[in-house]
């Protein structure tokens, strides 16, 4: 396959286009054919020596991609027959490999962001309510739509900055993957509420 390489650490340049060999996939992941991929500040990162990707993980650059089934072991043959679209992080490359989560068609998918064009581009995608979060206390608008449990899997790129409203969003026993920090990395938290409801706080680096 195709891939964008990192051949040194550093500027733009340093990133070439090569034939790599076909990712093999474990029996709990699925393999799709990249078809659109996006640039994301970690991929910056990660060329610029800040952000290695972890022991283990694909060396390549890529954490956002859309795509289409490549091959199917035995389990996800049994999920995921019919279903060939794909959404997850990844590329650019033309074959990824990802972890195979089982999803409940039941699942109501919350999202905030600044402004009303961001929203409604969101909400064409799928999700099912839309917050800003600049005009909307977007831990009461949860609470609301949800029947006063809240979320249980918070999915965060901002970091420091709303940590406590994100935590303060949860149901009982539910967890906080930061995937980033773009308003900074030093937080004050009650962890009072973690206690109290069993909640998980997690970091992950999406490669």
């Amino acid at each position: 396959m195709k891939t964008v390489v990192i051949t040194s650490l550093g500027d733009p340049e340093a990133l070439q286009i090569q034939e790599v060999e076909d990712p093999k996939i474990k029996d709990d992941e699925v393999l799709i054919k990249v078809e659109a991929a996006a640039l994301s500040r970690g991929d910056i990162y990660q060329r610029q020596g800040f952000y290695p990707p972890p022991q283990g993980a694909s060396p390549y650059p890529g954490l956002e991609c859309s795509g289409c089934q490549a091959s199917l072991n035995p389990l996800e043959k049994m999920f995921l027959a019919g279903k060939q679209e794909i959404r997850s992080m990844g590329a650019p490359v033309e074959l990824v490999h990802l972890p195979f989560r089982l999803q409940s068609s039941k699942e109501q998918r919350f999202l905030t962001a600044g402004n009303e064009q961001k929203l409604a581009f969101c909400k064409d995608l799928g999700a099912d309510v839309c917050i800003n979060y600049k005009t909307e206390d977007f831990v009461a608008r949860v609470k609301e739509e949800s029947g006063g449990k809240g979320v249980d899997v918070f999915l965060d790129s901002v970091g420091a900055a709303y940590f406590q409203q994100n935590l303060d969003s949860l149901n009982i026993d539910g967890k906080l993957f930061i995937i980033g920090s773009l308003n900074g990395f030093v937080a004050e938290v009650n962890i009072g509420a973690m206690f109290a409801n069993l909640l998980g706080n997690f970091g992950l680096t999406n490669h």
